[in-house]
């Protein structure tokens, strides 16, 4: 009897194996991270500066990478001609010639001396107030375009609230020392990531040399960039130097390396001294080793989700926008996603609609979220194909819940047969036995 129920046992897993194989439906989920998060990689070492404020960040997305004190109110000195050369360049034909007059010959500070009646076009303008920071080429520039620096420093202030500079206020467009002309480190930064972005600006901001043609007062002149890192620092593009005994020295810088683009913003360094470039250098010098761009929710998020009643079982999900971010480069390679998606979806599922969303980590930091959309449409199935389709499903099931009830009967009567035979071969020795033993007892009689 124990064989028997072992026997039984058996082919009662068997059974209960064949139903689950029978029966399991395989739902395509989300593509999970099963191993715990990595920690999160030490803060690179900031570098310390000589300057009050500071500002350092992404030149692509903006993002800040190191600051100091930037949102401190201070004077920009010359940086404020990057706004002046901004709306004079979206404002002004470069070959339009201009004529200046007594208020641009008076400007004094840093010129290019320009004279009353001498005419002189935009381009060559632009190029003194970038270059050598000329006050009289702003002054001609702003004249130009609003007819007076009054109107102009309106032009500039509305300028500056459009791109989100709000803490900045502008009282003409050279940057000579005037009060209530202020801005701050993070202003500085949007105002030059605009002007950045202006291809005209970028080719007169990373000139270290220009010549000025004759014009009818003067031979031509030669104009050195007051930024030294154009020639000095590897990758530096720009942008521009400011000085006043107020502000200090001051100096917006853009580098790129290996298709890395950096912006540093320093404010209020020794007006005497050369720490601005020191510590500009060391700004940049920073970003450059201790950070990457990344690219998330790219081509590598993605997942695959079970589709009921499709022409298809499975559609792919995937994320319904890019983002670059800032990280540190030991976080680069730590990059993570977590879906939140349902367990399946019925069809039809069409292309681009929102099904879930999905996280970016870099280690347990959170970077950003975004939805998850279907990458593909799934029509749904037609009524006889799905019809038949639960036809065949149900067939299917029956025919292994058959096989397995099969299987048992015949290992039931393989048992009941082999008891069966054993039980006949011991009952016929067991009848031979008693017939010898009775005729040895007849011929015991006989004698």
């Amino acid at each position: 009897m124990k064989k028997i129920g072992s026997i039984f046992l058996t082919a009662a897993l068997a059974f209960g194996l064949l139903l689950g194989s029978a029966g399991a439906v395989g739902a395509v989920g989300a593509e999970e991270d099963s191993g715990a998060p990595e920690p999160a990689a030490s803060e690179p070492a900031a570098p310390e500066l000589a300057a009050p404020a500071a500002l350092l960040v992404n030149g692509d997305t903006g993002e800040a990478l190191y600051e100091k004190d930037a949102d401190a109110v201070r004077e920009p000195a010359s940086l404020t001609k990057i706004m002046t050369a901004l709306i004079a360049i979206e404002t002004l034909p470069p070959d339009q010639i201009v004529t200046c007059d007594r208020e641009i010959y008076t400007v004094g500070e840093s010129q290019i001396f320009l004279q009353v009646g001498e005419e002189i076009s935009v381009n060559d303008l632009l190029y003194a107030a970038l270059v050598s920071s000329a006050n009289d080429a702003a002054v001609a520039l702003a004249k130009t375009c609003s007819g007076s620096v009054e109107a102009f420093a309106e032009a500039m202030n509305a300028r500056a609230q459009q791109i989100g500079a709000v803490n900045t206020h502008f009282v003409n467009p050279h940057g000579l020392h005037a009060e209530g002309h202020v801005t701050t480190a993070r202003d500085m930064a949007l105002i030059a990531s605009e002007a950045m972005k202006n291809e005209r600006f970028r080719q007169y901001v990373s000139t270290a040399s220009y010549t000025i043609p004759a014009t009818n007062y003067y031979q031509e002149r030669v104009l050195e960039n007051t930024n030294s890192l154009l020639t000095d620092f590897a990758g530096a593009t720009g942008v521009k130097t400011g000085t006043t005994l107020e502000a200090g020295r001051c100096l917006v810088a853009a580098a790129t390396r290996d298709g890395a683009g950096l912006l540093s913003v320093v404010l209020g360094d020794n007006p005497n001294g050369p720490e601005v470039f020191a510590d500009t250098a060391a700004l940049l010098e920073y970003g450059f080793n201790n950070f990457r761009s990344v690219t998330i929710f790219g081509a590598g998020c993605s997942a695959e989700l079970a589709v009921r009643d499709g022409e298809a079982d499975t559609v792919t999900v995937r994320a319904s926008e890019q983002k670059t971010i800032t990280l540190s480069l030991a976080d680069a390679d730590k990059v993570r996603y977590e879906y939140d998606l349902p367990e399946d979806t019925e069809a039809p599922a069409e292309e681009g609609t929102k099904i879930g969303t999905v996280r970016a980590y870099a280690a347990d930091t959170l970077l950003a979220e975004v939805d998850l959309e279907f990458a593909a449409s799934v029509d749904q199935a037609a009524s006889i194909i799905k019809h038949f389709g639960d036809f065949t499903n149900t067939l299917s099931r029956a025919i292994w819940i058959g096989a397995a009830v099969i299987l048992v009967l015949i290992i039931f009567f393989a048992v009941v047969m082999i008891r069966h035979t054993r039980g006949r071969r011991y009952y016929g020795r067991s009848r031979r036995g008693t017939g010898s033993t009775r005729m040895i007892k007849r011929v015991r009689r006989i004698k």
